[in-house]
Formats: structure tokens, C-alpha cells, sequence
């Protein structure tokens, strides 16, 4: 059954809205590609696949737990640094790193990010 509501044929062309970089970054990773990978097969760096996963995450098209594999203590963590720093003047991905103690990746955090934009 496709419960999920996707409609098939809007899969062959990719997602609405999102680039063709970004759908054949996300078919890649839907085949079971690593990151690395699709980065290699692309000519792209990896921190590219991230960000595309990224729109993917913020878009619900793909899950944060299927990029981002840290447990929920770990993402909560990272959600409350993001929430200190978004009451802050002045947002930066910097700062939520440094307040992290440099533990998370940009690329985590990032993600972590789109998957709060995205609810």
C-alpha cells in the first residue's frame, strides 16, 4: 500500500520545489548510498550532500534519524543549544558548536536544525 501519501508520479521527476541537485542527492540516498558516496559519484564534497539532506529533513522528506545517527539525548542536546541561541541577537551556527564544546559536526547540527524548521 502507499499509505505514506506520496504521489508516485511526482517521485520520478523528484520533490516539488527542491532543485535537481538536491532530488538526485536524495534518490541517491534513498538507494542506500553513504554520504560519502553520493558525494564521490556527484564530484561534490560531502558537506554538499549534507546541505542536501538537509532540505530534505526541513521538506519531511527524509527522516533527521536516517542522516544523523546519534541517539535522542544527543539531538535534545543539540536542540536546546540551538533554542539558547535563536533567543540570542544575533543566531550563529558558531556559536551553537562552541556552546556544544565542539562534540557535534556542523553538518549534526545543521540537520538538527532542518528537522525543527520542518514541525
Amino acid at each position: 500500500g502507499f499509505e505514506t501519501g506520496v504521489n508516485v508520479n511526482s517521485m520520478r521527476s523528484g520533490y516539488l520545489n527542491l532543485s535537481n541537485t538536491v532530488n538526485e542527492s536524495i534518490k541517491l540516498f534513498r538507494d542506500g548510498k553513504a554520504i560519502p558516496e553520493i558525494a564521490e559519484v556527484r564530484s561534490l564534497s560531502v558537506n554538499s550532500i549534507y546541505q542536501h539532506l538537509c532540505v530534505a529533513i526541513e521538506h519531511d522528506i527524509v527522516a533527521l534519524s536516517e542522516v544523523i545517527l546519534i541517539d535522542q539525548d544527543n539531538i535534545d542536546e543539540i536542540i536546546y543549544a540551538l533554542e539558547l541561541a535563536d533567543e540570542a541577537e544575533e543566531f550563529s551556527l558558531k556559536s551553537v558548536f562552541e556552546s556544544l564544546d565542539e562534540a557535534y559536526d556542523y553538518n549534526t547540527i545543521k540537520c538538527v536544525k532542518a528537522s525543527l524548521a520542518g514541525s
